[in-house]
């Protein structure tokens, strides 16, 4: 075993540097002080390789001040290892973090130019929140190492052909059964969708030129990710007619305010990239007769592709062309029956089955006896509930309700997509409602309702609109600023809370999985929990004393 030492100051990032043969399998731990604790790096390399490389792991710690140890084990007696330790800054992350995903800001900032009118605000929204997001929200990368991390492995496979996983080995031991599937053919992938990994091909190829922490890869992408969705939202918001004043602070107050920051801004999951395509196909119904059906329909057949919810985003597409007109419903479904049969052939090719294994196992199997109190817990439990995390979207939720019973209300601004997407949303909450674990394992917040956070941005925008039309007209800033600034205060809070510092709750002081009553504590709010340390950090990085 080697190690390699740092003095640790507040608010550092280290990076360690290993040289080894290349394709060695070794296990990466970091000794944090005065925490007892041993950080497993969740991407040892894989094997297969030849010569000798150098790779790069990330440590970002908040509060972890003394020295920190960094011990890289060789799996096999493959040779001698050298490591490097040093101190990186949060503006140097960011620059790589820009290398990382510079073929997708270029080619958008050629299209913000080419058509100023459509794409410019939205790329350049896009950008500003990739910053935020790369410098202010360090906490959800850690979701990299639960389910996720094997999305990124795959798309680097999938360059090669093939989704196999066999080369990363040494890292499946201990953990295949919990995110890996063996197939009939002995192949061993990725339990969850591919739609995820297929869209991360690009960034793969790009990345394999460069000497880049794959950890870091895959925080960059979703930020990217979460960024794009919050500049597809402006787009809607415009569209909308809401003015550029009000469009502006509406993604602004999604971008901050709500669980795309204290969960997407960093984690690289499915219901981030089904997030992003459920605003693009919410974009695209608002063009009313116009809609391009075919591009509707690649949407949601890859959002289905990505997570199998995206299907609802396809019930109210459905929804609201059959409001349109029988004609443009008729092509949509055409369309996504092609696409479909492409989907069904290259999972036959990825699983030899129509379907993967995760859709096959994965569904609604609770009672209708226990609907109701999940239903609850969805909503307003204090360490889950939709409403408590992401207090903003209540507008939302109440159009919802309304909009469902008035298919045809308010049709001339918004083209029946308010009705499409309220219908998706409540089938949606029905179908979650019949979950057994419907608090999502282990996550900070209602992780489960990721792909519809621009849904429900949309509908609080529509019912915020419906609020303001409806009220007397001397009151309706004051009613507004009444309505919104407390929702906006404690959803910020809540959400800045689970970016910066991240959460202890789920595992303390018993496991939550093993214990769901735990969400129903008030006393012991996952929200509140490590608030002093927030502070702390947000004092350290405004350099208060």
């Amino acid at each position: 075993m080697e190690t390699a030492s740092f003095p640790l100051e507040s608010l550092d990032i280290l990076r360690l540097s290993v040289d080894a043969p290349a394709g060695a399998g070794y296990a990466v731990s970091w000794n944090l002080p005065a925490m007892g604790a041993i950080k497993e790096d969740p991407f040892p390399p894989p094997e297969g390789a030849s010569g000798r490389e150098t790779r790069a792991y990330l440590l970002d710690c908040q509060l972890c001040i003394g020295m920190v140890s960094a011990h890289v084990e060789l799996t096999d007696d493959d040779g001698a290892i050298t490591l490097r330790l040093e101190r990186q800054s949060r503006l140097s992350l960011l620059a790589e973090s820009l290398r990382i995903v510079f073929p997708v800001l270029a080619a958008l900032l050629l299209a913000a130019f080419a058509w100023p009118s459509r794409f410019l605000a939205p790329a350049l929204a896009a950008l500003a929140c990739f910053a935020v997001y790369s410098v202010a929200a360090p906490a959800p990368s850690g979701a990299q190492s639960g389910d996720n991390r094997w999305y990124l492995p795959t798309a680097a496979a999938l360059l090669h052909g093939d989704m196999s996983l066999e080369s990363y080995e040494k890292r499946l031991a201990g953990i295949r059964a919990m995110s890996v599937r063996s197939l009939p053919d002995g192949r061993v992938v990725n339990y969850y969708p591919p739609g995820l990994s297929l869209a991360l091909v690009p960034v793969a190829a790009w990345t394999n030129l460069l000497d880049t922490p794959e950890a870091l890869v895959a925080e960059a992408s979703a930020k990217l990710i979460a960024a794009l969705a919050v500049g597809m939202f402006l787009s809607v918001c415009l569209r909308l007619c809401l003015g550029w004043g009000m469009a502006c602070l509406a993604a602004a107050a999604f971008a901050l305010c709500t669980s795309q920051f204290s969960v997407h801004a960093g984690a690289l999951a499915s219901h981030n990239l089904a997030c992003l395509l459920s605003l693009g196909m919410l974009r695209l119904l608002l063009e009313g007769r116009n809609v391009p059906a075919w591009g509707l329909a690649i949407l949601g057949v890859f959002g289905v592709m990505v997570r199998h919810d995206m299907a609802f985003m396809l019930l109210g597409s459905g929804a609201t062309l059959w409001l349109a007109g029988r004609r443009a419903l008729v092509r949509f479904v055409c369309w996504c029956g092609l696409f479909a049969a492409v989907w069904l052939g290259l999972n036959q090719w990825m699983y030899g089955a129509l379907l993967p294994p995760y859709m096959l196992e994965q569904g609604p199997s609770g009672s209708l006896s226990a609907a109701p109190a999940t239903l609850m817990g969805l909503l307003v439990s204090p360490n889950r509930g939709l409403l408590v995390y992401n207090s903003v979207f209540l507008p939302g939720f109440c159009y919802a309700i309304w909009r469902i019973l008035r298919p045809r209300a308010d049709s001339a601004w918004d083209q029946g997509a308010g009705w499409g997407a309220s219908l998706a949303l409540l089938v949606f909450l029905g179908a979650l409602s019949m979950f057994p674990m419907w608090w999502g394992g282990w996550s900070y917040g209602p992780r489960l309702f990721g792909s519809m956070y621009g849904v429900l941005a949309m509908l609080s925008v529509l019912g915020l609109r419906l609020c303001l039309e409806r009220a007397p007209a001397p009151g309706r800033k004051l009613l507004l600023a009444a309505l919104l600034l407390p929702l906006l205060a404690w959803g910020g809070f809540a959400n800045l809370k689970g970016a910066v510092v991240g959460d202890s709750w789920n595992e303390t002081p018993r496991d939550v999985n093993v214990h769901p009553e735990r969400l129903w504590d008030w006393g012991d709010m996952q929200a509140l929990r490590d608030a002093e340390v927030l502070r702390e950090v947000l004092r350290r990085a405004l350099h208060v004393d």
